[in-house]
């Protein structure tokens, strides 16, 4: 995770940077999706709104999941890292 993290970050950000602009990636996406499920639980909408809020959600996993698959192919290109103890 640290490696991909680094890949996508600013060039020079070095590993606390990358790891901080990894968690701010992870909750911009994560932002839309916790507001749509809140908005959903309230119980606070119509039938018509409903299934605007649900076509929302399907909207935000899709998009969610790209950048996870994004991640998997940003990561595949990495070279294997070896832990030793």
């Amino acid at each position: 995770m640290i490696a991909a993290a680094r890949r996508i970050a600013a060039p020079g950000a070095g590993a606390e940077g990358a790891l901080a602009a990894d968690q701010e990636r992870q909750a911009a996406l994560a932002r839309t999706l916790h507001d749509l499920s809140d908005r959903v639980g309230s119980f606070d909408w119509t039938l018509d709104e409903l299934r605007e809020l649900h076509l929302a959600l399907s909207r935000e996993m899709n998009r969610e999941a790209e950048a996870i698959l994004a991640l998997d192919r940003t990561t595949s290109k990495a070279p294997a890292l070896i832990m030793i103890a």
